[in-house]
């Protein structure tokens, strides 16, 4: 009976035939006394044939050669484990770890337990595995086990996968600072053995290692270098080919010396393989000359495109994005002037927004991060300081500003598709409108986004999904009067905003006239009128409002939120005439 269960486990024989061979019910009519019986074993388990590493390396050599090797290793391996498992006791053997990398297992049952754990990794978590992967993984940490039995410790061989799963636990946060010198020295071996094979994960660890040294290794440029070289010939991933752009811009390995043509020649791989760091390096040489010839159109083109990009990441709470550093560039192009049309309070709101972003990246711990937050501090201080000295500008900062409700809205259509806005009446002295980004799924659902936020006049910059503004006095007469068709239920009701018309236009002398009545409005500087075009609710029924903002009138808004306070919102197109019918006189 043993050499008919060898042969099951060596794959030799398939389950139907085991059954018949051994004459057992192994589907669950026999219970499990019943079995025990018909074996004569009195034991708490079954162990008629007890597995061993060398059928389980047998059984992966016969999958090899099988026809469909997946198909055949699934239905071995179903039947081993939904019938066998509680059979054979497997879950009485346990895998041993100590802190940091895996033991070689000592004992045969751990070393076969092993091989089973892996067949079940690939078909219960993780079915996308090549079965000709996992198949060679089990082999070789077989015969590693194999080779390692009877080894001292400081003598062992590794697996592919062990080196992997050592290499995973180091990279956590806070892990290779934490190891003791003995741990230090294991892993360290363990790499090398990987770097031996070409692992290109081992490759890449110790070439990050090298690159600025870390608790393992001391910094050495050119042996990175070499590695990222290698790495990059074997996967042709951007990835190391922006970090070999890095070290030839900044010369490295030449005594500081750059080395442009490489950088741009690495740089434009990993620009080509949607590097954000190696666009924006890029616009550093098309900016400043280095390497190419200026050209301040594609670097402001390369810059503005990734930085779309890396914001709607951000908005996403990917805070591990390269905003900041994305910000910090645009901010600088705008302080110097030598790109766009010098502008320093935009510069500065750039700079806020890199401080923000910088400020939730530093849990992922990046390399250069201490230096790109030192960079947007610099530029902050040096900003500022511009602006206060610089009386042409004519701005000042503040603890609290003057908000109004209509651009709040625009802001949020330029990063959404449409702006829920809500208007609750609280009282007869007050209403509450709160205007929330929305985009619509692929199914239909809606998605609340939330947006970046910033105002350098109070130096505020905030992560949200709406802005809530409080309007006192006649305005909630106003609301109440909007439209004879809106039923408020309990004092609120909701439209969606999916456009927003300036009611102005400009003639040929830049006066602006309103097209509704064409009178012209030579000086509009307090004066703003502006329709929006709203859905509501209701699908298939759209509805249509004249929002007229002015910035003088007695209506505020008072906005709890952000420290925003005090907008000014008028819905009445009488007031708007009259302050026409003035501005004319």
């Amino acid at each position: 009976m043993q050499e008919f269960f060898k042969k099951f486990f060596r794959m030799e024989i398939d389950f139907e035939t085991l059954k018949s061979e051994a004459e057992l019910n192994l589907d669950g009519s026999d219970n499990y006394d019943e079995i025990k019986k018909k074996l004569n074993n009195e034991d708490d388990s079954i162990t008629v044939y007890k597995p061993d590493v060398d059928d389980f390396i047998q059984a992966c050599t016969n999958a090899q050669f099988a026809d469909n090797p997946d198909e055949k290793l699934m239905m071995w391996f179903s039947k081993l484990y939904s019938v066998l498992f509680d059979f054979y006791g497997f879950d009485k053997l346990v895998e041993k770890y100590d802190d940091y990398i895996p033991n070689i297992p000592t004992e045969d049952d751990e070393a076969t337990w092993h091989c089973f754990q892996l067949i079940k990794y690939k078909y219960f978590f993780n079915d996308d595995m090549d079965v000709n992967e996992i198949i060679a993984t089990i082999i070789q940490a077989g015969e590693t086990y194999k080779i390692n039995k009877g080894r001292d410790e400081s003598e062992y061989a590794y697996t592919d996968e062990q080196i992997r799963g050592a290499i995973q636990i180091f990279s956590a946060p806070g892990n290779a600072e934490e190891m003791d010198e003995e741990q230090k020295e294991k892993f360290k071996k363990m790499l090398e053995e990987g770097v031996e094979r070409e692992l290109v994960e081992a490759m890449a660890t110790k070439g990050y290692a090298l690159y600025g040294g870390n608790a393992l290794y001391e910094c050495d440029w050119e042996k990175s270098r070499d590695l990222f070289e290698r790495l990059y010939e074997i996967t042709g991933d951007a990835q190391f080919a922006n970090t070999l752009g890095y070290i030839y811009y900044y010369g490295r390995c030449n005594g500081g010396v750059p080395e442009y043509d490489k950088a741009f020649k690495y740089f434009t791989c990993g620009h080509m393989g949607g590097y954000y760091e190696s666009a924006y390096k890029l616009s550093d040489m098309f900016r400043l000359g280095k390497g190419v010839p200026v050209n301040k159109k594609v670097a402001i083109d390369l810059v503005a495109r990734i930085y779309n990009e890396n914001l709607e990441r951000l908005e996403h709470n990917e805070f591990g994005c390269k905003y900041a550093d994305v910000a910090l560039r645009l901010g600088s192009f705008f302080e110097n002037g030598d790109v766009v049309e010098k502008d320093l309070f935009t510069a500065y709101n750039y700079y806020l927004k890199a401080m923000y972003a910088i400020g939730k990246r530093v849990d992922f711990d990046y390399f250069g991060d201490k230096k790109v937050l030192s960079n947007i501090e610099k530029s902050i201080d040096r900003t500022r300081d511009a602006i206060l000295k610089d009386d042409s500008i004519g701005l000042t900062f503040a603890d609290e500003v003057d908000y109004a409700f209509l651009p709040c809205v625009n802001h949020l259509l330029d990063r959404n598709r449409v702006v829920r806005v809500t208007m609750k009446i609280l009282n007869d002295e007050e209403v509450m409108i709160t205007a929330e980004g929305i985009t619509m799924s692929e199914n239909g659902e809606e998605e609340v986004n939330n947006f970046l936020f910033s105002d350098p006049i109070i130096e505020e910059v905030q992560l949200s999904s709406k802005y809530t503004f409080f309007a006192e006095g006649r305005f909630s007469e106003i609301v109440k009067k909007l439209d004879n068709d809106i039923t408020i239920e309990e004092g609120e009701f909701s439209v969606l905003v999916d456009e927003i018309n300036p009611i102005f236009k400009t003639d040929d002398n830049n006066d602006f006239s309103d097209p509704i009545t064409d009178r012209t409005v030579e000086n509009i500087d307090n004066f703003a009128r502006m329709r929006i075009d709203m859905k509501k609710e209701e699908p298939n029924n759209p509805v249509s409002y004249q929002f007229m903002y002015l910035n003088n009138m007695e209506f505020e808004l008072d906005c709890v939120d952000y420290k925003l306070k005090k907008g000014k919102l008028v819905i009445d197109e009488s007031i708007v005439d009259e302050k026409m019918e003035n501005d004319e006189k």
